[in-house]
């Protein structure tokens, strides 16, 4: 059985030093059937949370660069095409030609709709 220290039943106020104190303490528990042992995951288990840890730090990771491409196109002043709920939004830069310049963005800090 293993066993976490931290849920290893203790009086307030006890502590003990030695290893043979402590032996006595850890028998006598086991043998009341007051320790809780922790499990050990399998390699399978170990795989599939690490691949659940995989997927949440994509899941951030492509957050993050949407709402990062979001903050440079409305630096750039052009707007992102909404999209319905339920479907990644669609960002988009308008064509060259309705996109005003550098010069122009610059001083009206507005893009055409």
């Amino acid at each position: 059985m293993l066993v976490c220290p931290s849920k290893i039943p203790r009086k307030p106020g006890e502590r003990v030093k030695t290893d043979r104190r402590d032996a006595d303490d850890l028998a006598r528990l086991y043998r009341a059937g007051e320790l809780t042992g922790i499990y050990v995951p399998e390699p399978e288990d170990e795989a599939m949370r690490d691949l659940i840890r995989a997927r949440f730090q994509v899941g951030k990771q492509q957050h993050r660069a949407r709402q990062q491409l979001k903050m440079y196109l409305l630096r750039i002043t052009c707007v992102t095409v909404a999209s319905p709920v339920g479907r990644p939004p669609i960002c988009g830069i308008w064509p060259k030609s309705k996109c005003p310049s550098r010069s122009s963005r610059l001083s009206s800090r507005r893009c055409w709709r």
